[in-house]
């Protein structure tokens, strides 16, 4: 279940069988909820987006040749991803500097968000 500070308006989740953007966070004590194409609805409704392969290329990463290794570079973010065994497995790095495992983007969403936190520009991604 997504929890409501993990998302920010235009971040991509599963709506109604669906890929839909969210439009709207209601975050207080009296209601949680997020609109998703202007529709209101509950947090437990909506759900993450696994990445995959075909994702990543999407959000422009490049692949080498194999299709089992995924890169993505901006200014001083670094970003891979390497395909084992059918698994995307993160290896990404800033700075040079290896992330914390808990930082490593497993959803659209977060690596949304990741991208956005480190080039200052929002992701293109049409899924």
């Amino acid at each position: 279940m997504l929890k409501p500070n993990e998302l920010r308006l235009g971040n991509l989740v599963y709506y109604g069988g669906s890929i839909r953007p969210i439009t709207l966070i209601l975050d207080n004590p009296s209601r949680k909820a997020v609109g998703v194409d202007n529709i209101i609805t509950e947090w437990r409704i909506i759900k993450p987006i696994p990445l995959t392969a075909q994702i990543l290329v999407k959000a422009g990463f490049t692949a080498d040749d194999s299709l089992n290794d995924f890169e993505y570079g901006a200014s001083d973010a670094d970003l891979r991803f390497k395909l084992e065994d059918g698994v995307l497995v993160p290896e990404a790095f800033y700075t040079g500097q290896p992330m914390c495992e808990e930082a490593y983007p497993r959803y659209v969403h977060q690596l949304q968000n990741l991208i956005f936190t480190l080039t200052g520009k929002e992701l293109e991604l049409a899924l």
